[in-house]
């Protein structure tokens, strides 16, 4: 995976609601464990609404939130944005879904590299060989 963006986070960063470095890192990390993408994604993430991590230019872009997992419990989440673009055909990404739970980051960004940038699972492709 290139492109890799992520602000300071609640590490060092008043504003931030969640921490993003580790966690775009470990998500990243994973992701790449799981599928293999034939092209270069970029994955921004920022801690708050002030999008230091300049999500809504990101192909797939991670804004921190609380939010509730499925227990009800409150959690650290973030906001997805899929689809901005820089350069002469520049967009600016949308919400995606909002309020996912960060544990639930993994298959959610799985799913979006399948279905929208050709990713294909590694067991799948470790078996075509």
């Amino acid at each position: 995976m290139k492109g890799l963006v992520a602000c300071t986070g609640n590490q060092f960063c008043g504003q931030a609601i969640i921490e993003t470095k580790a966690r775009a890192l470990k998500v990243t990390e994973e992701v790449d464990r799981q599928v293999s993408v034939p092209r270069p994604v970029r994955m921004h993430w920022t801690g708050c609404p002030n999008t230091c991590g300049q999500v809504q230019v990101a192909d797939i872009g991670f804004m921190g939130c609380m939010t509730r997992n499925k227990d009800g419990k409150v959690v650290e989440g973030a906001d997805v944005f899929l689809g901005g673009r820089i350069g002469s055909d520049s967009h600016l990404g949308d919400i995606y879904k909002k309020g996912v739970p960060c544990d639930d980051l993994v298959p959610l960004v799985v799913d979006i590299l399948i279905n929208r940038f050709g990713a294909v699972r590694r067991e799948m492709e470790e078996a075509e060989d």
